[in-house]
């Protein structure tokens, strides 16, 4: 459990009365399947949500979502302004993720995003294997932008296919290392608003992104296209 309003990352984070207060101590943790990391409704946490070569099983998956906490009803928020992403799942297997809300709204003076692009969610890989079963549901991704407010792209941005400068994504699937497969991935009821470039992209290489579902998912005001897939079978 995580509550960055009441939370301590002393606490135990086993129940809602001893929450976690930081992604600091979530990201620094091993999860097993089966485990579930429940954000508090209605709290906007801000940093970057990691998960990096954790897998559960088919059986029992790892679930990040969202528990009630007093009186709120509005999904979690989590803001990652000033970060590269608002989760990333690197080398993970049988995750699944609902119920939150990512927002991004340029850098900041603490930053630890690198040139390029700025994710609400980004499933990537970054080692050989084989990486499967992951569901991104329910989630409600608004005003993801790299650059502050106020920045100017130069007419000859729109003449090349991604642009050569920094964007903000909606959900992003990148395979990019040989000997990688990344397949069984579920993208449903998410609803993506206000993103620098693309709302929904796969890009794989060589084809090694395959078994993909995209479901009644609403993408609206994206800077690039909507949804689009390279390399996926």
């Amino acid at each position: 459990y995580l509550n960055s309003d009441t939370g301590s990352d002393t606490n135990s984070g086993l129940k809602p009365e001893t929450a976690w207060e930081t992604f600091d101590k979530l990201n620094q943790t091993i999860f097993k399947p089966g485990d579930k990391i429940l954000l508090a409704s209605g709290v906007t946490f801000n940093g970057s949500l990691i998960l990096k070569n954790t897998s559960g099983t088919k059986e029992n998956p790892i679930q990040i979502s969202t528990y009630k906490s007093g009186e709120s009803s509005e999904l979690p928020i989590i803001d990652s302004k000033g970060f590269s992403n608002g989760i990333l799942l690197e080398n993970c297997s049988h995750v699944i993720v609902s119920g939150i809300e990512i927002t991004g709204d340029g850098g900041g003076e603490k930053t630890d995003k690198k040139p390029g692009m700025h994710c609400g969610v980004l499933l990537t890989s970054s080692e050989p294997g084989e990486f499967e079963n992951i569901q991104l549901k329910n989630l409600f991704i608004r005003d993801v932008f790299y650059e502050e407010k106020g920045f100017e792209r130069g007419k000859g941005e729109v003449r090349t296919a991604n642009g050569s400068q920094s964007y903000g994504w909606g959900i992003r699937v990148i395979n990019s290392i040989d000997g990688v497969l990344i397949k069984d991935i579920l993208v449903e009821n998410c609803e993506i608003s206000n993103v620098a470039h693309t709302g929904i992209k796969f890009t794989g290489r060589n084809r090694s992104i395959s078994d993909v579902k995209l479901l009644n998912n609403k993408i609206r005001e994206s800077g690039g296209p909507g949804m689009q897939m390279s390399g996926v079978i």
